[in-house]
Parts: C-alpha cells; structure tokens; sequence
C-alpha cells in the first residue's frame, strides 16, 4: 500500500484542483483557457487513493491478531482447486486479492507449508489480469528467497500488493485495481471475524475490537469508490451486499458496541459475500 507520506501531496494538489477548477474556469478568459490545459483528477482514483492513506494493511491487521495471540487457523484459507475455476475478469481480480491476503496470514503467523503454492496460485491469478511480470518482481522469486526469514517474508507480499494496485492505477485500470481491493478487503475481514468468533466478548483484545469498530469508516469508503467503478468493475450484487453490510456496522457505535452479537451478525454477512467470490 501507498504510504501517507507519498500520498499527501497527490491528495492536495488533487483535491485543490477538484475544488478550485469550477472558479478558476469562471474567472478565466477564453484566451487564457485555450492556452493553458487544466486536467480534473479522476475522482475514481482520488477516492481509491484516499482508501489507501487511511486503511490498515493486511499486515498490520493480521499482525494485531498475532500479538493479541489469536490462533491461526489454515482452515480459513481459500481452497487452491477454487482458483482454477474463475473466467470472468473481475473474478479474477477479486479473489487474486483473497490469495494474496492468504499468503499474508501465512507469513504472519510463519505457516510455511502451503505459502507456495498459495503463491503460485495468486500468479496465476495476476498472470491472468495482465500483472505477472509485476508479481514475479517482486513476489515470486523473494518469496522463494525469504521463506525462513518471517519478518522479510511480511514485506516481501505487503510491498508485492501495493505494487501491484499502483501498477493498475498507473496504467489506467482503475476497475482491476478496486477489484483487487475488494477482494483483499473481504478476505482480511474473513479471516478477522472468524477467528475471534469462538471468544467470548470480554476475551476479545480492545484493539481487535478498535479495528472492527472502525471498518465502518472504511466500507464507507470502500462504498464511495463502488460506487464511481460499479460498471467497470462488474460489481453491483457485490455491491448490494456490503450495503447491507454496512448496516451492520451502523449499529456500532463505539469500541464497546462490539457484542457478540454484533460481532455474529457481521462475520455471517462477511462470510456470505466471500463465498460469492469464491463462487464466481
């Protein structure tokens, strides 16, 4: 993922032209705008931008889960025969992100056992949506490299993934890009929801409960941008679900508002819109 400080200064200036072009146009002569070219930001990208500077990584996320020792558990990874049976575009891209959230859990938590082929896999995936050379670039061969040095193996997917969304962006795939963001997001909460389910509220850590709370922020976001690419992206029942999923989240309130039957309430929603991208 970008970092915020990269990202600042894209955002600004964005933001500044976005909101300055309409009076800018006005006071202008028409002389001065046929010399002079102002390109208004895309506002697709600057929202998928925006999502980025503020939404945690799924290192980070998945690392809380590990400090907060919560359990691993390889049975909430995508099954690698799913893989093989997606066509559609868009089917692809989403659950290229699964994969590679999936590769993230097993580095977090060192599971070196399947972590190749989940690997292989995600190429495949990439390969098929135009991004294998980018994969192998960085991914492929230095996963190979880092397989027992657990903290580098971390960085290794993490930066493979932001590279991989920038490269799409860059090269004007923004649809593609959200696709695998989507896929990456749903993924993080999959794994999040379903391993804390068996815990009884008290036992769940406060920061664990903090990310869920603030999920409701980041689906808003996640909505906006839906929203902008719907068409492009091959995503309306997909969309349809995470707005009833967001009414789930509406209901909490704060930190605490995190009952277990909250937490029930969205991990089942979470669940269902996973499979669906598992289906596809």
């Amino acid at each position: 993922m970008k970092t915020l400080q990269q990202l600042i200064p894209f955002l600004l200036i964005s933001f500044l032209i976005y909101s300055c072009g309409e009076g800018y146009n006005e006071q202008t002569t028409n002389e001065e705008t046929d010399s002079i070219s102002v390109q208004m930001p895309d506002m697709a990208e600057f929202e998928f931008y925006k999502i980025i500077v503020n939404m945690p990584t799924p290192l980070d996320e998945l690392g809380h889960m590990s400090n907060d020792d919560v359990p691993y558990n390889a049975n909430l990874l995508a099954p690698l025969d799913k893989a093989e049976t997606h066509t559609a575009d868009h089917a692809i891209a989403l659950n290229c992100g699964i994969y590679i959230v999936d590769m993230t859990y097993q580095a977090v938590y060192h599971d070196k056992t399947k972590i190749l082929q989940y690997c292989q896999t995600a190429h495949d995936l990439a390969n098929k949506i135009g991004v294998a050379q980018v994969f192998d670039d960085l991914i492929t061969d230095n996963v190979k490299q880092k397989l027992d040095d657990k903290d580098s193996l971390q960085i290794v997917i993490e930066k493979g993934l932001e590279a991989l969304e920038d490269y799409l962006v860059d090269n004007s795939k923004l649809p593609t890009a959200t696709q695998l963001l989507v896929g990456s997001w749903v993924e993080m909460q999959y794994i999040l929801t379903q391993s804390i389910m068996d815990q009884a509220a008290e036992d769940i850590a406060n920061d664990l409960k903090e990310h869920i709370f603030s999920q409701r922020e980041h689906l808003d976001n996640l909505l906006i941008l839906l929203h902008e690419v719907k068409d492009e992206a091959g995503l309306h029942a997909e969309l349809d679900k995470l707005n009833q999923l967001e009414a789930s989240f509406t209901k909490i309130h704060q930190t605490d508002d995190v009952s277990h039957e909250i937490l029930v309430e969205v991990a089942a929603e979470i669940k269902e819109i996973r499979m669906d991208l598992l289906a596809m």
